[in-house]
């Protein structure tokens, strides 16, 4: 951390104290009205020498001791006090967290610390704030897994809010609830922190590059329902502590590469094993997913693709058990009988017409007859399409519709009235 100062410069600028103006010591004034050092150039010398050592060890301790925790040494007096206790606050919190990894140069939770100290913009109240807490691990997590590598660049961003992140959803208290980064080329391993995120309830790391074993802290996330962490390189032994989420928590769905001759982790308590492998990747949803016994590659292939598309759609919503995007995707991929796949140019307007349904009350519309998963959209009453089979109208009016009219609908680009 020191080698980011400019200690001489720092020094340079202090050296005016040997002035003393506030030692309450009679200043010298020479014949042109100048202020001549303290010290007597014939006499004083030695004395003078020894003060100027003592001042400046004192100020390199002073600003050392500031660097290490994290705070500018080149603050000004006006916003020392508060800045020095706001860095000092922060620091203490992760450092309880982390403990001494936190202060040690190179790791990702230093890194992270570093980055809540000197790049976020968000002004938390740091004495008290829960939110603080949250911020940092979810800035630890980008660091752990080499987030600069990411095909998003607004993670981590210094303005929003962890929110707003991709592959983040909180509640309504702005507690995060569900992190989606499957299949995003994280390399790295687990934090332990992520244990502390208590509100969890929906994680998927599945088909990257994570190594090491399953923390136990894990275990501490009693509002956990989904754990995905299959196709990685994690070995070792499932901790006990993470099995009593199955046995006396909500954990109900559990997977990880505890499949094989030999697996390369034993799991007692995973609702489904894969092998550690490449290809035959699961997708990973909220959403209800075929039984890994029956469902062919075909099948979870395409299940995968079409959940990135839709994705790609509706962002984050699709993964929020709460949200109608999920509804919507969870009747395309479970009910829907004509098993559209990513590339065909129906599936868009598909989706956004199950998602009307869902997001309108659907269920209390004077016709019953609409989202059949036997017929195309242009049979839906109600609904008239072009030759190109594109929807080009929508007469829902007095239809008792209540709620609000989703973004998606602008994928009905044919749309004309």
């Amino acid at each position: 951390m020191a080698s980011l100062y400019d200690w001489s410069d720092y020094l340079r600028r202090t050296q005016t104290e040997l002035y003393a103006p506030s030692w309450g010591i009679p200043i010298p004034i020479n014949e042109d009205g100048t202020r001549r050092p303290l010290c007597n150039k014939v006499i004083g010398i030695g004395i003078c020498g020894v003060l100027s050592m003592i001042i400046i060890i004192v100020i390199s301790v002073s600003a050392g001791v500031k660097a290490r925790r994290g705070v500018d040494p080149f603050l000004s007096s006006e916003t020392e006090t508060m800045s020095t206790a706001k860095y000092i606050n922060i620091h203490d919190r992760i450092f309880a967290l982390s403990g001494a990894s936190a202060d040690e140069g190179g790791t990702a939770q230093n890194i992270a610390m570093m980055w809540m100290l000197q790049e976020d913009l968000l002004d938390l109240q740091y004495e008290t704030n829960p939110f603080l807490i949250q911020r940092y691990i979810m800035a630890l997590i980008f660091f752990s897994f080499g987030g600069e590598n990411w095909p998003f660049k607004v993670w981590l961003s210094p303005s929003q809010s962890e929110c707003d992140f991709p592959g983040v959803v909180c509640n309504e208290s702005g507690e995060v609830t569900a992190i989606t980064l499957d299949s995003m080329d994280l390399t790295g391993t687990i934090p332990p922190e992520v244990g502390h995120l208590s509100s969890l309830e929906f994680l998927a790391l599945a088909d990257n590059n994570i190594y090491g074993n399953v923390p136990e802290e894990l275990g501490i996330l009693t509002k956990l329902e989904n754990l995905y962490l299959q196709h990685n390189n994690i070995v070792g032994q499932v901790p006990e502590k993470v099995c009593t989420l199955r046995s006396q928590f909500t954990l109900k769905d559990f997977m990880l590469d505890c499949e094989g001759s030999p697996p390369v982790i034993s799991c007692d308590c995973c609702t489904k094993c894969t092998t550690h492998q490449s290809e035959g990747k699961t997708a990973m949803s909220p959403v209800s997913l075929p039984d890994s016994n029956s469902a062919n590659d075909t099948a979870r292939s395409r299940q995968d693709e079409v959940t990135r598309y839709i994705s790609s759609l509706s962002g984050t919503n699709v993964h929020d058990m709460n949200a109608f995007q999920n509804k919507a995707l969870d009747w395309i991929l479970n009910v829907d009988n004509l098993n559209f796949d990513a590339n065909d140019s129906q599936l868009g307007e598909r989706y956004v017409i199950a998602l009307l349904y869902f997001s309108l009350g659907g269920e209390d519309w004077p016709f019953t007859d609409w989202l059949s998963p036997d017929h195309s959209v242009c049979e839906f009453r109600q609904v008239r399409c072009n030759g190109d089979a594109k929807i080009s109208t929508l007469a829902l009016d007095s239809s008792d519709l209540t709620g609000s009219i989703p973004s998606e609908i602008s994928v009905l680009t044919s749309l004309t009235w």
